[in-house]
């Protein structure tokens, strides 16, 4: 097998084992085992581990869709599609949030956030603010729903709510939120600048 090693198929290896098995199951160990090869062999295609999980996460961050420019009216629609796609490439992937939260820049995160930030100063936000919204609208889609098993007892409203089905999709009712509140400060600004 180790004929036809490569970068792509390794890599790709390795994100099919860290989403049935876990990221700590990502080893060179692991895979060179899985490959038929010595550890050493993978270093020639995978500089380091490092360099395998930036390209891991690469490699969900090309499923999300992001359009190359959008209108200057369509901005808060282009980014709840870019989300929308990215939720959707991340529940593909279960390994995709710990990979997401390795703090690492990759090539492909540093490309979408650069797209996302232009969408947003387009929008008439500076760079800074665009950072700080794609950083709330991040924890939006990756942050954890509060769990709907647990019925605290004398707490009629907290018990409603964890039992309640809607939003039948919270994080995307969370990235709405962001957006929504992003959408009003671009307006607010947009009729301040135009006021006498």
């Amino acid at each position: 097998m180790s004929r036809g090693l490569q970068r792509d198929r390794i890599v790709q290896h390795a994100l099919e084992l860290a989403d049935e098995e876990g990221l700590d199951a990502v080893s060179f160990r692991r895979l060179a085992a899985d490959f038929g090869v010595t550890p050493m062999a993978l270093y020639r295609h995978v500089a380091d581990r490092d360099d395998l999980l930036a390209a891991m996460s690469d490699l969900v961050l090309a499923e999300i869709a992001v359009p190359e420019q959008a209108d200057h009216d369509d901005w808060v629609r282009a980014l709840r599609d870019v989300l929308r796609s990215g939720v959707s490439a991340f529940t593909r992937h279960p390994a995709a949030r710990r990979l997401s939260y390795a703090g690492r820049w990759s090539p492909g995160s540093l490309a979408l956030t650069e797209r996302l930030v232009r969408l947003l100063t387009d929008a008439g936000f500076n760079e800074r603010e665009g950072l700080v919204i794609i950083q709330r609208l991040s924890d939006a889609a990756l942050g954890d729903v509060w769990s709907t098993g647990y019925a605290p007892s004398g707490l009629p409203a907290l018990d409603a709510g964890l039992r309640q089905a809607t939003p039948e999709d919270p994080r995307m009712f969370g990235i709405d939120l962001v957006l929504a509140g992003a959408r009003a400060l671009a307006d607010e600004r947009a009729a301040a600048s135009t006021s006498p």
